[in-house]
């Protein structure tokens, strides 16, 4: 299954990074994430790329995946940077609705909504969203995930 993230600039401000996501082609989902910030760990949004997506159980979010690519300093869990170097993991998809309840993850949505209280631009029905993409995925293997589109 390939996941495809495609970033609109239009939507995308210091508050934000906001797209839309199709798998396999057909439209799915909205996603937020951070404003870009130089790939800072836990402060920025993905890179812009191709991702394995890696099953995870994640202890705050459930069964979710988690990106990777070492190419773009991208890690999965026990897979971390190489000794000396610097990277990101655990960057989940996963449950949210603003862009500052994450740290460096994905967030899916039903709709894209420009000022919900009380934070500003978010993502809404995350909760039902994410279920139905944990349906979507069965048992998270073999998963892709492209993100295109401007960085943030």
């Amino acid at each position: 299954m390939k996941l495809t993230l495609t970033r609109d600039p239009a939507r995308s401000n210091a508050n934000g990074t906001f797209g839309a996501m199709d798998i396999d082609g057909v439209a799915f989902c909205q996603t937020a994430e951070q404003p870009w910030a130089n790939n800072v760990n836990d402060h920025s949004c993905v890179p812009l790329g191709d991702y394995e997506l890696i099953p995870y159980d994640s202890p705050s979010h459930g069964k979710t995946v988690v990106l990777h690519n070492p190419d773009l300093q991208v890690y999965g869990p026990n897979m971390g940077p190489p000794a000396g170097q610097h990277g990101r993991t655990f960057c989940e998809i996963h449950v949210a609705n603003w862009p500052s309840e994450l740290k460096g993850c994905i967030a899916v949505g039903a709709a894209y909504n420009a000022n919900l209280a009380p934070h500003g631009p978010a993502v809404t029905g995350s909760g039902p969203t994410f279920a139905k993409l944990q349906a979507a995925w069965g048992n998270r293997e073999g998963l892709t995930l492209s993100i295109v589109g401007s960085p943030g």
